[in-house]
């Protein structure tokens, strides 16, 4: 599983959250997909290639020069291209903020029971404060100082999420330093996917 398409002849280093790959042939059509190097795109589009001002082909296919051709737009190009990526993944998943200090005693319950079912989740405890489950496509959100506010012991919450080998973590370390920065800034709630993903 990816999160996006990367089709170059050059050697790159890319995260393994992309589906790097040489041919356009076998791309995941699904995912967004940036081509590298005009030379590449003039191969394969051939009279049908697009304008060397547009950087979007179509829809869901984008390209960019090589570092040898123009560094600088490679770098902001893979850059947006992570945006889009990530802005992609935001729109497909669900997400629920769960209050739970609000919200009715059977819903908390149903979640206790799935995390010490025998599924294992992942689960992204940001800063202590907040609590990321990833659920079948869906993400779950929970302030964890409205656990303090009810006068619930943190070593029994911490007990339910690692039962049955959950994957709990409380970094974004696996993630490549530009991945890393744009979920920072936008989306840390899509952090459980990305490490579901990886593992």
């Amino acid at each position: 599983m990816h999160i996006g398409n990367i089709v170059s002849q050059v050697d790159i280093k890319a995260d393994k959250l992309f589906n790097l790959i040489k041919d356009i042939n076998n791309i995941e059509p699904e995912l967004p997909t940036l081509i590298i190097g005009w030379e590449f795109v003039k191969v394969i589009y051939g009279d049908n290639r697009p304008s060397i001002l547009e950087k979007q082909i179509s829809e869901n296919v984008y390209w960019t020069f090589t570092k040898k051709e123009r560094r600088v737009d490679y770098e902001e190009d893979i850059k947006k291209f992570i945006e889009i990526c990530i802005e992609c993944i935001g729109n497909k998943i669900l997400y629920e903020f769960l209050n739970i200090l609000t919200c009715k005693q059977s819903l908390i319950k149903n979640i206790i029971k799935k995390l010490i079912s025998t599924d294992v989740y992942s689960i992204y405890i940001k800063n202590n404060s907040f609590i990321y489950i990833f659920d079948n496509n869906k993400i779950i959100g929970i302030d964890f100082n409205a656990i303090d506010f009810l006068k619930i012991e943190r070593k029994k919450v911490y007990r339910i999420l690692y039962s049955n080998k959950n994957n709990v973590f409380f970094n974004e370390d696996f993630l490549d330093k530009e991945i890393k920065i744009n979920i920072k800034q936008k989306n840390n709630k899509l952090i459980p996917y990305l490490k579901q993903i990886i593992n």
